[in-house]
């Protein structure tokens, strides 16, 4: 499932996240490209949304963003750590602030610009996309949940377990669903952007029924602050 527009949201209670020691460092983006990047095994991995590991993730969506630019014989991104602190910011404060969109809550970050400037920049040409996705496959079709299934998702009752994707898995998800969306397709096709950040943070909630949520955003610019 991915949202991509303003909407309200209900307010339930949501589990406090613990910041995770990641297996992804920033000069892995020179290590891997969005070919070889599946061979760093952490990739493979079941998602545990209690234990997101933010970077990791945030690199494979990355990724799965160049493969699609590439496919359409356009550059790949460039990975700025400025845009991804930026984009990281703001999937937070989504989450911490119960809101979605473009417009933050957070004094000081309202607009894209402001956030940039935060990071250091000022001139050329942006965009931003955002989404949030469900951290298990189950947008559209029926399940049971855990309360009534033994404490965990599954097709039937008390049937096989669902499992959350990997992180591969959700990086094809998230790419292909803003793919779908004219708007945001056109961020990731536009070839006056020559860099990328992504961010993400989870929103888990208290009841047990309701399907953890990943907020993710992508920052691109024609220019970057490294």
């Amino acid at each position: 499932m991915m949202r991509a527009c303003l909407i309200v949201l209900l307010f339930l209670p949501v589990v406090t996240i613990a910041q995770v020691q990641s297996n992804w460092k920033n000069q892995l983006y020179e290590t891997y490209s969005h070919d070889s990047y599946q061979r760093y095994e952490p990739f493979q991995q079941v998602i545990d949304p209690a234990h997101l590991d933010r970077a990791l993730l945030g690199a494979a969506i990355f990724y799965e963003t160049n493969k699609v630019r590439v496919a359409y014989g356009l550059k790949p991104f460039v990975y700025a750590s400025s845009l991804g602190e930026a984009a990281q910011g703001h999937s937070r404060d989504m989450v911490k602030m119960d809101f979605f969109g473009h417009n933050s809550r957070v004094k000081g970050k309202k607009r894209l610009i402001d956030r940039l400037k935060l990071v250091g920049l000022y001139e050329g040409l942006f965009a931003e996309n955002i989404a949030d996705y469900l951290l298990y496959p189950l947008s559209g079709q029926s399940y049971y949940p855990p309360s009534v299934n033994g404490g965990y998702f599954s097709r039937t009752y008390k049937g096989e377990q669902i499992e959350a994707y990997t992180y591969s898995e959700m990086a094809v998800v998230a790419v292909k669903e803003w793919m779908n969306s004219d708007g945001h397709r056109r961020n990731i096709l536009d070839d006056k952007m020559n860099y990328l950040g992504v961010g993400v943070f989870p929103q888990i909630f208290e009841n047990k029924d309701e399907v953890p949520h990943i907020y993710t955003t992508q920052n691109f610019a024609s220019e970057a602050a490294q």
